[in-house]
């Protein structure tokens, strides 16, 4: 897999636009390597083994480039996710540090099980028996594709494909998260090809924040910044927001809500 590193400029985006501390570059993660892997199904591991992970941080000597600027606050926005069992990585290294793998682009398969897993819905993703009607789409992945289908969170690329493992665009994320928040194509809320100008009425992003995304390839550390936004963001037709939601239903208490909104620091503005 070719090497994708988040940029300076995204984070310095996302600082000035919602208030985040100065980033500063500090040694200390290497970048993660994770070819072929799915977003961890059910955080048992059926997304498969593990690709190869560089040794760590680079010689003392060694002077970071712009574009390889750790991913020090995505890394710990990850945590915060994980905390809550919204974004479980690809399980832990021989050190014990749990692997996200922010670095690598995010597929429609595991851009599916967050947006299921946003909704605090997995475990009824992970016994449903509904019907698939796509052809690429078998074991694991089955019940996930089934029950998103069913509730209007997916749509195939053609009658019969799903394309699990493609890489999605921010176009397409966004389209994910507006399925979570009950916006809808089919009843006329909003059309693909005007995902990211609604998401903006809908104020879950920004223009500012959208200029920064690169349009072609949209990586597991950007997903987690579009989620931290998501959790934030009214529902549809409502006056509380997604994460008020997934207290109300149970998934999580307000207390640990509360603590997971103090400690990303991102205030929506």
């Amino acid at each position: 897999m070719k090497r994708i590193n988040m940029t300076l400029s995204l984070m310095l985006a996302i600082s000035l636009l919602f208030g985040l501390l100065p980033i500063t570059a500090q040694a200390g993660y290497g970048v993660v390597h994770a070819a072929g892997l799915s977003e961890t199904a059910g955080g048992n591991g059926h997304g498969g083994g593990f690709g190869g992970m560089d040794s760590g941080a680079p010689p003392e000597n060694t002077e970071i480039e712009e574009e390889e600027v750790p991913l020090l606050e995505f890394v710990s926005y990850a945590e915060e996710l994980n905390k809550l069992g919204l974004f479980q990585g690809y399980g832990v290294d021989r050190n014990g540090t749990r692997i996200y793998a922010l670095e690598n682009p995010l597929t429609r398969i595991q851009a599916l099980i967050l947006t299921i897993r946003l909704l605090g819905r997995e475990d009824e993703a992970l016994v449903f028996r509904g019907g698939n009607p796509f052809t690429d789409v078998s074991g694991w992945q089955a019940p996930y594709v089934a029950f998103a289908l069913a509730y209007g969170l997916a749509s195939g690329v053609t009658a019969d494909r799903f394309a699990p493992h493609r890489q999605v665009t921010v176009q397409e994320f966004t389209t994910f998260m507006l399925r979570a928040l009950g916006y809808s194509e089919a009843a006329g809320d909003f059309r693909f090809a005007n995902a990211l100008s609604f998401a903006v009425r809908a104020e879950l992003l920004t223009y500012p924040l959208i200029t920064e995304f690169d349009h072609d390839i949209f990586l597991r550390g950007e997903a987690v910044i579009v989620m931290l936004f998501a959790l934030q963001t009214r529902m549809k037709g409502r006056n509380y927001s997604l994460i008020d939601t997934l207290v109300t239903d149970g998934v999580f208490s307000r207390i640990r809500a509360d603590e997971f909104l103090a400690a990303i620091a991102i205030a929506k503005r």
